[in-house]
């Protein structure tokens, strides 16, 4: 379905009946009536956007800025002539990040929703192409259930990929290589801060939404919201368990590593005492006095080497007989 330009910064625009049956917008249409409603799509970097929502889509410059600003964290703001609700879903550039969160702004009316986002969002794609097809959500709350249900959808792999992550390194903390189990546990606790920061405020702009008081959004749609609202807070849940995990393997590695320390310890310290009396016996030898014996003696040589072995097979039974050897172990 082609899409007539507007403005630079239009990037699509649907005209809506009841029935879900869509076509593009017409020009100079900015708002629905009782028989159909619209969705425009913006792009919020093109000079022309923010004019337009000035004057066409005549909205607040508070709501102005919500839906322009580059940083923006989930949000929902509800007032007399509509709702802003800002969410994050995952991007789905192979290249990214499973947490680099994409920003999805929209201002939601009875019979307008103006979605505005920086990048490529899956889920508005699945929304368009519906559209596209023939059918897609056949009003303005429908269509903010399906854009939420979408977006949580989507996350719900990234975080079940974490889950099954810290169970394998829950495995292998024991016995795995210590260098690259401590890697794959930094990248697992590094990933899930940024999700676990966005998740927890879309949790509370759903619960906004749903409990804000809207006549285009009845006890159907409300119901809806909530199970994606009680969905985030599993994921919530979840990643909070996944971070105990994480706790719980970094113990484990830190255990293994100073076993290993005390292990080398003993080693050096086992070493040290076997040669101390080697030392202290070969430095007397060595002074410089008159009255060494044996230092005319052709066989003092064998004799020293000879007391040097008895006395290294004497140590080595007394660490036998005091069991010193599990030590380093």
């Amino acid at each position: 379905m082609q899409q007539d330009a507007r403005f630079e910064g239009f990037v699509f625009g649907f005209k809506i009946g009841p029935d879900g049956k869509a076509e593009p917008l017409p020009h100079g249409l900015h708002d629905g009536t009782d028989a159909f409603w619209v969705w425009i799509a913006l792009d919020p970097d093109a000079p022309g956007t923010k004019a337009w929502l000035q004057t066409a889509a005549g909205l607040d410059a508070p709501v102005i800025h919500a839906l322009l600003a580059q940083d923006t964290r989930p949000r929902c703001l509800v007032s007399e002539e509509g709702a802003l609700l800002i969410l994050r879903g995952v991007n789905v550039d192979p290249k990214s990040e499973p947490t680099d969160l994409v920003s999805i702004r929209a201002w939601i009316e009875n019979n307008r929703v103006i979605t505005v986002q920086h990048r490529k969002l899956a889920t508005i794609d699945a929304l368009r192409a519906c559209y596209d097809a023939g059918s897609g959500p056949n009003s303005s709350a429908e269509l903010i259930v399906a854009l939420a249900d979408g977006m949580i959808a989507r996350m719900r792999t990234v975080v079940h990929d974490f889950e099954a992550e810290i169970d394998r390194l829950e495995d292998t903390s024991m016995t795995g290589n210590l260098h690259q189990v401590r890697a794959r546990l930094n990248k697992v606790r590094h990933n899930i801060v940024p999700l676990r920061r966005y998740l927890s405020p879309q949790r509370d702009a759903f619960a906004s939404l749903m409990n804000a008081r809207l006549s285009w959004l009845d006890h159907w749609w409300q119901s809806h919201l909530r199970e994606i609202t009680d969905e985030v807070h599993r994921y919530i849940e979840a990643l909070d368990a996944v971070r105990e995990s994480a706790n719980i393997v970094q113990d484990t590695l830190n255990a293994r590593i100073a076993e290993q320390t005390n292990r080398m310890i003993a080693l050096l310290s086992f070493g040290a005492a076997a040669f101390l009396p080697l030392n202290l016996f070969v430095g007397l030898l060595g002074a410089n006095v008159a009255g060494i014996p044996g230092a005319q003696s052709p066989y003092a040589f064998w004799v020293v080497i000879g007391l040097l072995v008895a006395i290294v097979a004497l140590e080595v039974a007394i660490f036998r007989r005091m069991r010193l050897w599990r030590l380093t172990r």
